[in-house]
């Protein structure tokens, strides 16, 4: 992330400190390559927030100009209102418990629905599919969610229950369905797998067979910086989720974020079953995932 220095500001080595040593400074106007992350050291007028780059080398914030490289604020009632777009013709592959594909605001936006639990009834599902589904896309006027396409893998049971020889079965027909893949760009996997010594090498040969397709998975890697199993798979978007004070101790122990994008744990509104008002709740990494998937289509 490119910054400007707006003060004369010195290049702090090693640690965030205003006695760490100083080999040279930076001139007002000058542009910094930053990490884009925010380090907490030495209190400097009444600000100790710090800027890092590449090398390893400390900047302290107040030089830097803050327009340039602070995040915009996020309404948390409303946040995707923060990015552009609202993710229209955007194909979405959601492999899960399922959907009640009745629901008013969700419907419209199902171009496809298969169950892969043999012998399961396809009204009896868990809602976690369905808090994933309302996450992503909607047809609510009063909601800002993405008019994107979604397309309903069914592979968990009633009670939540991933059954890996589903997941290798709907990933095998999205695979070699042409009128699947060619209207699908982005997995959503809110889950996790069993036996990851068997199934994990198959499963990444589906992947690797859809990013060849130009198709982006997306996956939950893991709650408070803990992996799940399925984090082993490579050319992926891993999400995570963390509390704060999870997030504390990892900043203490200077411990490196192992996925691409980690948000702060807070619920996130969605629809229940049957109502069309957003009051239920959803969170942790398949709430996150869902909504990472969501933000991508914009």
């Amino acid at each position: 992330m490119k910054v400007t220095v707006t003060k004369f500001l010195n290049v702090r080595v090693g640690e965030p400190r205003v006695n760490a040593p100083n080999y040279q400074y930076l001139a007002p106007g000058s542009i910094l390559e930053i990490d884009g992350n925010v380090y907490e050291g030495d209190t400097y007028e009444g600000n100790n927030k710090w800027y890092k780059d590449e090398a390893g080398n400390y900047y302290w914030s107040g030089g830097i100009d803050h327009d340039q490289n602070i995040a915009p604020e996020i309404d948390k009632t409303n946040p995707f209102s923060s990015y552009e777009g609202n993710g229209q013709s955007i194909g979405i592959a959601i492999f899960d418990s399922g959907v009640n594909n009745q629901h008013v605001y969700l419907k419209n936006r199902i171009k496809y629905y298969e169950n892969f639990i043999a012998g399961s009834d396809l009204t009896k599902v868990h809602i976690h599919g369905h808090k994933v589904a309302g996450v992503i896309a909607s047809d609510d006027p009063n909601a800002n969610r993405n008019k994107s396409d979604l397309y309903c893998f069914r592979i968990s049971s009633e009670y939540n229950l991933v059954d890996d020889d589903a997941l290798l079965k709907g990933m095998n027909v999205l695979n070699q369905t042409d009128t699947l893949f060619k209207s699908i760009d982005i997995v959503n996997m809110s889950l996790n797998i069993g036996d990851s010594s068997y199934y994990l090498p198959k499963i990444q040969v589906l992947v690797n067979s859809l990013l060849e397709k130009g198709i982006v998975t997306v996956i939950s890697a893991g709650n408070n910086f803990e992996s799940l199993e399925i984090a082993e798979l490579n050319n992926v978007i891993k999400v995570g989720a963390f509390t704060q004070d999870s997030l504390s101790k990892i900043l203490e122990n200077e411990f490196i974020n192992p996925y691409d994008f980690s948000f702060l744990n807070s619920s996130i509104s969605c629809y229940p079953m049957n109502g069309i008002n957003l009051t239920a709740k959803f969170k942790d990494v398949s709430a996150y995932t869902a909504f990472m998937s969501a933000i991508l289509t914009r």
